[in-house]
């Protein structure tokens, strides 16, 4: 993904180490497509957070689901965070927009921190603005992938 969204940084471990490119399963990228293509998506995010996932899914490396890394955020993931500065712990699950309601600790795709967790790995930092300030958080663990799981209606 290159970053069009200015309030997300994306890096590898550590700052300066350039841009980094997505890397989607077929599955999810087909899935989001549809999302996206849906009547119901407007009344999900905002115009720029779907403008930013469509981008995303364009410019996105796509592998096959079957030869996922297991270190991969897919979605419906749920992912340890640390964040770089506090050390604070926490942990979320990747959902479509529709699941938020039904999913504990869940974020959304359209939601900033998603989209920045999408495609990443175990050891990622990203960095997510809050108002004024930014958050560093790393990806400290996955705690569940589909993929892994065999799982692959979700």
């Amino acid at each position: 993904m290159r970053n069009r969204n200015h309030a997300i940084a994306t890096q590898r471990a550590a700052p300066g180490m350039g841009q980094w490119n997505m890397t989607l399963t077929d599955r999810d990228r087909w899935r989001l497509g549809h999302f996206l293509a849906s009547s119901e998506t407007a009344g999900f995010g905002s115009g720029r957070s779907r403008f930013d996932l469509e981008t995303s899914l364009e410019e996105a490396e796509t592998i096959s689901a079957e030869h996922t890394p297991r270190g991969l955020v897919t979605m419906n993931s749920s992912v340890g965070l640390v964040d770089v500065d506090s050390g604070e712990g926490q942990l979320c699950t990747l959902v479509y927009p529709d699941d938020r309601d039904l999913v504990r600790n869940s974020v959304g795709i359209l939601q900033q921190l998603g989209l920045s967790l999408l495609g990443r790995q175990i050891g990622d930092i990203v960095e997510v603005k809050e108002g004024s300030r930014a958050r560093r958080l790393r990806i400290d663990s996955l705690h569940y992938q589909p993929e892994a799981a065999g799982d692959t209606h979700l």
